[in-house]
Order: C-alpha cells, then sequence, then structure tokens
C-alpha cells in the first residue's frame, strides 16, 4: 500500500497542475473541476489507505523496520505533494490565466514567493525531521548492542586492567550520552502532544495539522472551485478546519524543530565523549 499511496502523491502533482491549464475564463470550467476534484481524491484516497496498511500490517505481523520506513517516506511525499499542489495552482490562477494581466502582478509574484519558501520550508523540515529521527534511532538501537556485546568481550577477551577501564569508561560516557536524551527528558509540551500516542486534543490538533494542512490551504487558494462544488452554508466549517489546520502545523513545526534539535545535541555530546 506504500507504494499506491506514493504512486497517488506523484498524481495528485499532475492533475493539480492541469486544474488552471484547461481553464480560459474567471470561472471555474467543467475541466478545472475535474482536475480540482482527481487532486482532492488522490490525496484522500493516500491518507486512507494510511489508515487501512498500518492496520493489516498488524493484524498480519507484517510490520518491520523497512515498512515503518516507507510509510513516513510515503507520509512525507503527500504532504509534500500537497504543497506543490498549493504552489501550482497559486501560479497557474495568477499567472497563468489572462484576466491576471488586469491585476497587480508584482504583488502577486511576491506573495508567491511567501508561499514557495513557507511550503519550502515546511516541507525541508519534515524530511530533515526524518532523517533526524532515523538516525537517532539507529544511534539508539546501534549502543544497545554495542554496549552487551563490548562487555562480553571485555571481560572473557582482556585480561589487561588498564585497558578494561579505559574500555568501561567509555562504555559508561556513551550510556550516559543516551541517558541524557531518554524519553525522561522529554519537555513537557511534547509529552503532552505524544501522550497516548496522539488520543488527546493537542495529538489530534498536531496530526490534523501536519497531514491536512497543506490540503486545507489548496482549499484556501482554490477557494473559487471550491464554492462551485459544495454547498453555500459549508464554507463557515471549511474556514474553521483551515485555521485549526494552520494551528495544528505550527505545533507540528515545534516538534519537528525539537528533533532536529535533539539530534544535533546528541552528535555535541557524542563528539564531546571522543574527547574525553
Amino acid at each position: 500500500m506504500c507504494y499506491a499511496r506514493i504512486a497517488l502523491s506523484f498524481a495528485s502533482i499532475y492533475t493539480a497542475s492541469q486544474i488552471y491549464t484547461v481553464q480560459t475564463g474567471s470561472e471555474p470550467c467543467p475541466g478545472s473541476v475535474i482536475f480540482f476534484l482527481l487532486t482532492i481524491t488522490s490525496w484522500v484516497a493516500s491518507f486512507i489507505l494510511d489508515h487501512f496498511d498500518g492496520k493489516l500490517a498488524r493484524k498480519y505481523n507484517q510490520c518491520s523496520d523497512l515498512g515503518i520506513l516507507l510509510d513516513i517516506i510515503a507520509d512525507n511525499l503527500l504532504r509534500t505533494s500537497s504543497y506543490l499542489g498549493c504552489v501550482v495552482t497559486y501560479y497557474g490562477k495568477n499567472l497563468i490565466l489572462d484576466d491576471a494581466k488586469e491585476n497587480n502582478v508584482v504583488s502577486q509574484i511576491t506573495n508567491g514567493w511567501i508561499l514557495v519558501c513557507t511550503c519550502l520550508l515546511l516541507s525541508s523540515m519534515e524530511w530533515i525531521t526524518l532523517l533526524a529521527t532515523q538516525l537517532v534511532t539507529l544511534h539508539r538501537k546501534k549502543k544497545h548492542w554495542k554496549n552487551v556485546s563490548e562487555a562480553e568481550d571485555l571481560f572473557e577477551k582482556s585480561n589487561d586492567n588498564d585497558n578494561i577501564h579505559i574500555e568501561e569508561k567509555k562504555l559508561l560516557l556513551e550510556e550516559e550520552c543516551m541517558e541524557m536524551h531518554d524519553s525522561s527528558k522529554t519537555p513537557w509540551w511534547i509529552e503532552s502532544i505524544f501522550r497516548n500516542n496522539f488520543h488527546n486534543p493537542l495529538g489530534v490538533i498536531t496530526i490534523y495539522g501536519s497531514m491536512g494542512c497543506g490540503l486545507a490551504n489548496f482549499f484556501f487558494i482554490n477557494g473559487d472551485i471550491l464554492r462551485s462544488v459544495i454547498p453555500s452554508w459549508t464554507i463557515p466549517c471549511i474556514h474553521i478546519a483551515i485555521l485549526f489546520a494552520y494551528i495544528g502545523r505550527v505545533l507540528a513545526l515545534l516538534c519537528e524543530v525539537y528533533f532536529c534539535y535533539d539530534l544535533f545535541q546528541l552528535i555535541i555530546q557524542l563528539d564531546y565523549n571522543k574527547k574525553e
């Protein structure tokens, strides 16, 4: 299912790029509406597959490190595709359509660059966080394994007391370094978000914002097409949903910054221990 989700993410980029290429006037045409709906369908289908992917993997005992990594990559690609969808539709709406020439093009380009930089920042932080969390996880696994194996070799193969003390000191330093990064050192606001596997108000808003911010911004940018396919009374609800998506994305960004900082601190501590 991860491969299907990745394929849907790439397909959504294409359909989003076609929304305004088929539209010739200021009013939404059937072609633009179809591509708009196809883009939304691709993202929603990927969300649904993500839900069932995890359930089926646990049910049939198919969980693996590779599967976990692919799942995270598929999630990141989905969010990245939603940000790209926002960018291409913004420029398509404001710079490709003929009526865009009647407006302030300089202002549109400036706003476009702000959008590009924001989407680039959010997408980059997601991929950097993926790298940071994987490196920390691999390091911790390595150290747990290394501590056991080195301790056994230490007392079975070596008769030199000086060497033993040196190696013991090294292992103690490494264990101390890992203790500095255990869950007990996690800030309270991170624990509040992650409590009960995100099954709490802050956690729900954070996950919703992380996964839905791109989609919410896509709705905001393409509001004219959205209003043509949904009842008018639902618009206030959409605006509230967009607002909560932005709030959740800010919370997710704070978590991402913390995880990158955690990796940075771990690297500094390891370098410091090597000098001891």
